[in-house]
């Protein structure tokens, strides 16, 4: 008991370096036992399911037919690690980028815990790149990261959800006014469809200390359980303090476009964004991002939902393969952008549950600008040289493609935003008015027209 009390579980940066830990890809591992060291078969590699999946809350297909956890796994249900850290790396720039673009530019709690929020793209939620993390790991085949009702019996899954919680807290230092705010609940197994959520809204099923109920008012700040993150030093100073040198070590790890602030790259570990000095005027320059509408459920009631269970959509700048099984590796590819839904999710008929979601483009334009292919990246280059290039296409969880145009909830668009580059680490850059493109998409399937609203239902 007293080894419990301070276990912690360790968290895997994946915004800072995109490949998997070795941690939990090696077969055994050496540890200290009473009997000194000894090697064993690393528990963290797979877990091995204690008989099989109930009928009821599991999906009856191939991935209920494996007998332990596996990542991408091949023909033979044999996971693939070479495969996910492939599909990781070809996302890294987007996921390091939408993290540093939520820690600097979403100031809303309910802009920045999940992907609903309703305001004007970009957009930059935690849970997009979330998402996206689960899927890529989970990968084609029937990976159980990423299926809602399976990923938490993957051990890669605990040091996923640690550094959520991790990139949460750095977050709340740096937006301290903003917090869970009362909303109507679509209902959960304690709480009525209709009724108000709000921060005294019980967290079933869990209790902390002398079986106390957990509530978001009492679960504010890791101080409650007893420990914090590097980022995070929050006691014995003031919250100006505190907040100042979380903004210098979030520029330290994922600053794209500050010089004093370049880290030496780790193995593996995604490189910083830096704005070529041809593209700044006074400091300012444009930010490109792809847009992403769509309804993540599948239908009930009515044929206006999207497709059931998880899919990706494809972002990218130049051709395309004709091959789905191409894309996630693709030279073309920007990003890609996982709808984690859970197959067993249904909707009825008026309900939305939209998702909104934005992949930067800003690190393709610069490299096409170094390539002599783009003048600038202000609109009067970027956006003839998107509505060109632009392109994306769908994907299921086995690869298989499915046509925009059919889903016809999905809804793609372009948008500019001004940012002007940080004066010093120790600043944050600051971001001006963002732009809607129709241009760019205007006659490609299921792209934005004009006199179309990204927010329409």
């Amino acid at each position: 008991m007293s080894a419990a009390s301070t276990l912690r579980i360790p968290y895997w940066d994946w915004a800072y370096n995109a490949t998997v830990p070795e941690a939990v890809n090696a077969q055994a591992v050496r540890i200290t036992t009473p009997r000194g060291l000894e090697v064993i078969k690393n528990p963290l590699v797979t877990y091995k399911f204690q008989g099989t999946p109930p009928q009821s809350g599991f999906r009856n297909d191939r991935t209920s037919t494996f007998l332990q956890t596996v990542r991408a796994p091949s023909e033979a249900g044999v996971s693939q690690p070479g495969i996910v850290n492939q599909d990781l790396q070809r996302n890294a720039a987007t996921l390091h980028d939408q993290v540093y673009d939520s820690l600097t530019y979403i100031q809303a709690f309910s802009s920045f815990s999940n992907t609903g929020g309703v305001e004007d793209p970009p957009y930059a939620s935690l849970e997009q790149s979330h998402n996206s993390v689960h899927v890529l790991v989970g990968g084609s085949g029937g990976g159980h990261m990423g299926r809602v009702d399976y990923a938490a019996f993957d051990p890669i899954f605990w040091l996923h959800h640690v550094n959520i919680d991790r990139l949460f807290a750095i977050w709340q230092v740096l937006n301290q006014d903003s917090y869970v705010t009362p909303q109507d609940s679509t209902g959960t197994f304690t709480t009525a469809p209709g009724s108000t959520e709000d921060v005294n809204t019980p967290l079933t099923p869990f209790h902390g200390p002398a079986n106390v109920e957990l509530t978001p008012a009492n679960s504010l700040s890791t101080r409650r359980f007893g420990y914090t993150y590097p980022e995070v030093r929050d006691w014995g100073r003031s919250n100006e303090v505190i907040k100042s040198e979380t903004i210098t070590k979030v520029n330290a790890l994922y600053n794209p476009s500050m010089k004093s602030s370049r880290r030496n790259l780790a193995m593996g570990s995604t490189p910083p964004l830096i704005i070529p000095p041809s593209l700044l005027v006074d400091g300012k320059y444009c930010k490109w991002f792809a847009n992403i509408r769509v309804h993540k459920l599948r239908p009930i009631l009515s044929l206006q939902f999207a497709l059931g269970g998880p899919f990706s959509i494809h972002i990218f700048i130049g051709d395309v393969s004709d091959n789905p099984k191409d894309w996630g590796t693709d030279g073309s590819l920007v990003g890609t952008q996982a709808i984690f839904s859970d197959w067993n999710n249904t909707s009825r008929e008026g309900e939305q549950y939209y998702v909104h979601t934005s992949i930067p483009l800003t690190r393709t334009l610069v490299k096409a600008h170094e390539k002599r292919l783009l003048k600038s990246l202000d609109p009067e280059s970027s956006v003839p040289f998107l509505a060109k290039h632009l392109n994306w296409r769908i994907s299921k969880h086995d690869s298989t493609a499915v046509y925009p145009d059919h889903v016809n909830t999905l809804k793609i668009s372009a948008s500019s935003q001004e940012a002007w580059v940080a004066a010093s680490e120790h600043e944050f850059p600051t971001y001006g008015t963002s732009t809607t493109h129709t241009e760019c998409t205007n006659g490609k399937p299921a792209g934005m027209k004009h006199g179309d609203n990204l927010q329409a239902r």
